[in-house]
């Protein structure tokens, strides 16, 4: 796999720690930084619950680019290899 497919797949975990760190960091600093004021219609229950699914978020969102990286690499080095539009799981 190329340096250009595999730096695709490490900018998705580099965003997930990004993410993950900033809801962590929210979560912990909602009343002493009055966060909760500059965030309109978010609650910290919200918050948590956006930051207890982010794993499977990003792991959805790694396994469709590397499903996408697995199509384009087998269209363009194997193109005999046929790859159903919608594979099955």
């Amino acid at each position: 796999m190329s340096d250009a497919l595999v730096r695709r797949l490490l900018r998705i975990r580099r965003e997930y720690d990004v993410t993950r760190d900033a809801a962590a960091y929210v979560t912990r600093n909602w009343q002493k930084q009055n966060i909760f004021d500059d965030i309109q219609g978010i609650s910290l229950k919200d918050l948590r619950r956006a930051a207890s699914s982010l794993d499977a978020v990003f792991v959805i969102r790694l396994l469709s680019t590397f499903e996408g990286i697995l199509k384009e690499h087998l269209a363009q080095h194997h193109p005999h290899i046929a790859v159903p539009e919608e594979p099955r799981s």
